[in-house]
């Protein structure tokens, strides 16, 4: 590992209050202004958005675009129809149900400038899924995707919501469903927010993905949020800008996708070229086709670049960037893409919907492998001892604790949740194992709840799963702890080969044992399956695997008592 080129800003070293044995880490980059502003006002003033009017904002597989300019124009027109012809309010909740489109950033722009906030709901939902986050959320109407009008109408039904108050996107009426385009009015004169709203209120209403239990609420103001574009914007100035373009292939109804795809970029005047629904050969020919220089991705597919042959046959020579977020990317998985792919700066994020969403990004000229970022400007982090409640020294691991202006608000309806997760002096508990180096590189180790307990030693997933992914018939993995009467758990593998591959489960128990201490072997074994089941921003949904193992391991037991 190397120290920041002198060029670059330094790493300011960690605060220690002897006192209170409190160790504060702070950002490399000097504290930047943060406007009390809405969301719309802070985008469509930049003056990279004003540089580039008449260019595409964003572009869809078919060639179809929308301008910078038309965005400012149908989002005041809809803004316009929410107002007069619905009669919604402000703070009225709003479900936004969709793919990838080049509708979506009117539509979120339109319903933040008639003061709405916006619920965004994830596109793979099942009805029920849709339903409650509809009714939890408090939403009083619905936007959804032509694709999902037959669950939104079921949704919405159970959710109370009337069919006059659900629109699709688009021009076309849809299964009795009435389009979008017939609620498009005359602009109003722009909602009027206090700064103590833009502070308290919330802009969005996303939801946590649920890897653990139940997906929660997060509430996100318009400061979050402006304040996370600045952040962002201030660590990745030097790599993108006018003139630049991205993929956007990550859910817009994700945080990560949402304030990245729809808010950062435009402030930058990056052009955004969507795909709807990720598929692994589409993205591969748009990116030939289309010759984006930024690629927004995560770790799935990062293992697809580093390990699918198709990437051979790609064109992928105006790609500079790729930033990995919204699951830690491991420094094997890193190296490997970037020994196949060397002409590409491999760079990492990371967040969570709670931080709305950035809370640590690779600076270009500093990013190191595995290397979760550095902190984003005024922003502070501690790392504590999960067990003592203590600041742990340097150099040890404890959960990543989170302070700043991009940190949510509270979780929706979940009083005891938010007391749990938020601290009284604004700390967000991550739930995030994580290291920091001397340079101010943040690793993320693994999530506190999914260390697998073996004998009293704690072995993490993620560290498993990087080792075996680095083998070349694995296409994909994941780790789990299994009860055991004797050592607590065991860390079992479900593994994904690669097309044709044959290998053997003692085979691979025995590669692992090479290259990890003797406590994190895989004595729980290997099972080989078709995939891995996760969530849209890539991560495993560990909650779904251990159910899933749960049922084969009791379907063992009972084959073998009868």
């Amino acid at each position: 590992m190397t120290a920041p080129p002198d060029e670059v800003p330094c790493f300011r070293k960690p605060r220690l209050y002897p006192e209170t044995n409190i160790m504060i880490y702070t950002p490399a980059l000097p504290e930047i202004e943060i406007p009390v502003v809405d969301i719309p006002t802070l985008i469509f003033n930049s003056e990279h958005y004003q540089k580039v009017l008449s260019q595409p904002l964003m572009t869809d597989t078919l060639g179809e675009y929308l301008t910078f300019e038309d965005l400012i124009q149908d989002s005041g027109s809809l803004a316009g129809g929410v107002r007069k012809t619905l009669g919604l309010k402000k703070w009225d909740v709003v479900g936004v149900y969709a793919l990838n489109n080049i509708d979506f950033p009117y539509v979120v722009y339109g319903l933040l400038r008639a003061g709405c906030t916006i619920s965004p709901i994830n596109a793979a939902y099942t009805h029920e899924e849709v339903a409650f986050q509809l009714k939890d959320s408090g939403a009083i109407a619905l936007i959804v995707d032509p694709l999902l009008v037959p669950r939104a109408k079921v949704a919405a039904q159970l959710a109370g919501i009337p069919a006059s108050h659900v629109f699709v996107m688009g021009d076309a009426e849809v299964d009795g469903v009435q389009p979008l385009s017939g609620l498009m009015d005359e602009p109003m004169d722009p909602v009027e927010f206090t700064q103590e709203e833009l502070k308290t209120k919330p802009a969005y209403l996303t939801y946590s993905s649920g890897t653990t239990g139940r997906s929660k609420g997060v509430v996100t103001s318009h400061y979050n949020v402006v304040s996370n574009v600045l952040q962002m914007y201030q660590t990745m100035k030097l790599a993108t800008g006018p003139g630049e373009s991205c993929t956007g292939a990550l859910p817009f109804t994700h945080m990560y996708g949402l304030v990245a795809m729809l808010h950062t970029a435009p402030y930058m005047g990056v052009h955004v070229i969507t795909i709807p629904k990720f598929d692994f050969a589409t993205m591969l020919k748009v990116i030939s086709k289309v010759k984006p220089t930024t690629l927004y991705l995560v770790p799935p597919i990062m293992i697809g670049l580093a390990k699918h042959p198709a990437v051979a046959m790609a064109d992928l020579s105006s790609v500079k960037y790729i930033i990995s977020g919204a699951a830690p990317l491991s420094a094997e998985l890193s190296q490997a893409l970037t020994q196949r792919l060397p002409h590409i700066k491999v760079m990492q994020g990371y967040g969570l919907t709670e931080t709305s969403p950035v809370a640590a990004l690779s600076m270009p000229e500093t990013a190191v492998h595995g290397s979760a970022g550095m902190l984003v400007p005024n922003s502070e982090a501690r790392l504590v001892d999960p067990e003592t409640g203590l600041d742990v020294p340097k150099g040890e691991r404890g959960e990543l604790w989170l302070r700043g202006p991009h940190i949510m608000l509270r979780y929706l309806n979940l009083p005891e949740t938010t007391a749990e997760a938020l601290t009284a002096d604004g700390y967000f508990r991550t739930g995030d194992i994580a290291t920091i180096d001397e340079h101010g590189n943040i690793f993320i180790v693994d999530r506190l709840k999914e260390l697998v307990k073996y004998a009293g030693l704690q072995v993490p997933p993620a560290e498993l799963e990087a080792k075996l992914l680095t083998h070349s018939k694995i296409a994909d993995a994941a780790v789990i702890g299994i009860p055991d009467d004797i050592s607590g758990e065991l860390p079992l593998a479900y593994v994904v080969l690669q097309p044709g591959a044959e290998i053997t489960e003692k085979e691979i128990q025995d590669y692992i044992a090479e290259r990890v201490a003797d406590h994190k072997q895989l004595r729980g074994g290997v099972i080989f399956t078709d995939a891995v089941p996760k969530a849209p921003s890539g991560k495993i949904l560990r909650r779904v695997l251990r159910e899933k193992d749960a049922a084969r391991r009791a379907a063992l037991a009972a084959g073998n008592a009868a």
